[in-house]
């Protein structure tokens, strides 16, 4: 009985009532021999011990290639089950968004011709020069300051484009009024420069200002107000105000359908961006059918591949999210084809869509199309 309660001592659940080191538990053992008289417990399991060492010692040399083949057997089932561990923690976990570092364009900035510098000093000039003549601020100056604006946004250069359409809105303030459509139209272009160079609160005071005007002009929110609100979401959904900015995306698809502006891109953006939206507030099933849409409007859209690329990605997503394994799927594979269109076989996102498609097929209980996937991805950054 003694014995007995040693043993279970050594065998409790909880480790604070167990032995708490090899001494304490080598001298309860002692004084268990020394009170029960049973002399030479430890010696023998001691003997016992040596002896099946001798013997282990004298097959592995009788045996030698016995012994390497099981040696390399258990490295390679130690290593199997690591792998498939390591590869299962991947293909459970919910990563981020694979589409995170894309974003939602209205169209590419073009790369910098080698002129582009010629092409600054000559509209400088003319500023100049129109400032000069004209005067600071007369129409002439505004328009010179406007063209130099837009050819800076045309190559992505929005700091340099904001400098100048400040001063255009300082301007056409002044002579138009505070509440005019120009100054409107002005804000928005310079909103756009800030939220383009993630300036959000400045972008988010411009495009309320501009709405302001319009809905001040004309009476209501109509065909002038869609394209503004949309960016004013996309800027809010930036500075994770996602109900404001679901608001907002709402308003715009309603009045893009009601003045029948359904082939503009800020339409298919507004919808994309609503889909975002209801995917982070964990409505997948609503975010489907927003993704859907979109994905017809930039199918239809001129230099839309990475749009629906990103697309693409995103409905399946909000498949796998919802469960729907079979869809998500498919829609995975059809992004893995556009991703290599639209961005090159060697981009990044080639790699992340196989894992993603690995985990939606690993949660499908497709275990050896997963394993199979996740290891056809080549590039180490992703699975990290």
């Amino acid at each position: 009985e003694r014995l007995d309660a040693v043993v279970f001592k050594a065998l409790e659940k909880d480790p604070d009532k167990r032995f708490q080191s090899m001494s304490e538990f080598k001298e309860e053992l002692i004084g268990l021999e020394q009170s029960t008289g049973a002399r030479g417990l430890l010696a023998r399991a001691s003997f016992k011990l040596s002896r099946s060492r001798r013997k282990l010692g004298k097959w592995v040399k009788d045996h030698p290639l016995l012994t390497i083949a099981a040696v390399l057997a258990s490295v390679l089932i130690l290593w199997t089950g690591v792998r498939t561990a390591y590869t299962a923690s991947f293909l459970f976990a919910e990563t981020a968004p694979v589409a995170d570092g894309l974003t939602w364009t209205e169209g590419k900035v073009m790369p910098e011709p080698e002129n582009f510098s010629d092409q600054v000093r000559t509209l400088t000039f003319i500023c100049d020069r129109r400032r000069n003549i004209a005067g600071d601020g007369s129409p002439e100056h505004v328009e010179a300051l406007d063209k130099t604006a837009r050819l800076y946004m045309k190559y992505g250069h929005w700091g340099e484009a904001a400098q100048r359409l400040q001063q255009v809105l300082s301007f056409v303030s002044k002579q138009d009024g505070a509440m005019a459509f120009s100054t409107a139209d002005t804000s928005v272009k310079l909103a756009d420069c800030y939220r383009l160079d993630h300036k959000f609160e400045t972008a988010e005071a411009l495009y309320v200002n501009a709405l302001n005007i319009y809905v001040r002009l004309t009476g209501y929110h109509n065909d002038l107000t869609a394209v503004p609100l949309t960016h004013l979401a996309e800027t809010l959904q930036a500075e994770r105000q996602l109900v404001p900015a679901m608001t907002r995306y709402r308003l715009a698809v309603d009045i893009f359908r009601q003045w029948r502006q359904q082939g503009l891109p800020e339409y298919a953006l507004a919808l994309s961006g609503m889909g975002d939206v209801l995917q982070e507030r964990g409505e997948a099933g609503a975010a489907s059918e927003y993704y859907q849409e979109a994905l017809e409007r930039w199918k239809k859209l001129p230099d839309a591949e990475v749009n629906v690329a990103i697309c693409l990605m995103r409905l399946a997503q909000a498949y796998e999210k919802d469960h729907k394994f079979e869809k998500a799927e498919q829609t995975y594979a059809l992004a893995l084809d556009q991703v290599r269109v639209a961005l090159g076989p060697s981009s990044q996102y080639v790699e992340l869509l196989k894992l993603s498609l690995a985990r939606s097929l690993w949660k499908d209980q497709k275990w050896i199309e997963a394993m199979q996937m996740a290891d056809s991805a080549s590039s180490p950054s992703p699975k990290k």
